[in-house]
């Protein structure tokens, strides 16, 4: 909702930008370039996001975001950041946001588990954490014996590739044993 003073203030920044950008640049400092500042557009559109999975944590106060990469992304921890925020702002907090790279492809450089922001002054004045799963890392049997749900992710795991055709074969004897219709079968086998 807008107030007086917001429009009259609006339109003081608008009409004498530099000068207000001066008197702010002493009080945050930060440098100030030679030239007139450009004005950009100030509404913030709603944006058409969607997180890959968001599960709300039982017994707890919070959620859970997954993330499943599969190739290269270099926004990805930008990205991680953006659902985060959005997702404390639509449906509370805390939310604990997870990276899960399946391949080594996804991997990247920048994919640390943290995303920084620093102003032109170098003060730092954002720090998001998150938590990264390389599954190439992981012990392949640990996953084939755990949960149907994530069994198949062993496959994946760099342990597994030396003996993928026996752990393959493994693997589909356990969907058709646990997996009762042959639609959900075919799933989990394609």
């Amino acid at each position: 909702m807008s107030k007086p003073y917001d429009s009259t203030l609006k339109l003081i920044l608008d009409d004498f930008a530099l000068d207000s950008l001066k008197w702010l640049a002493r009080w945050i400092h930060i440098p100030l370039g030679d030239g007139s500042p450009v004005i950009l557009p100030s509404e913030l559109s709603t944006v058409q996001l969607a997180a890959d999975k968001v599960f709300k944590l039982p017994g707890q106060n919070g959620l859970l975001h997954l993330e499943v990469q599969a190739g290269w992304d270099g926004e990805l921890p930008e990205r991680m950041h953006e659902y985060n925020t959005l997702l404390d702002r639509q449906h509370g907090g805390p939310v604990h946001s997870v990276a899960i790279l399946l391949r080594r492809e996804a991997n990247a450089s920048g994919i640390t588990g943290q995303f920084t922001r620093s102003q032109s002054n170098g003060r730092r004045y954002l720090t998001f954490d998150y938590d990264v799963i390389r599954v190439w890392e992981l012990n392949a049997n640990e996953l084939l014996a755990g949960g149907l749900g994530t069994a198949p992710l062993g496959l994946l795991t760099d342990d597994a590739q030396p003996q993928l055709p026996a752990l393959v074969r493994r693997f589909a004897d356990r969907v058709e044993r646990e997996v009762p219709n042959d639609p959900q079968q075919n799933q989990f086998l394609a």
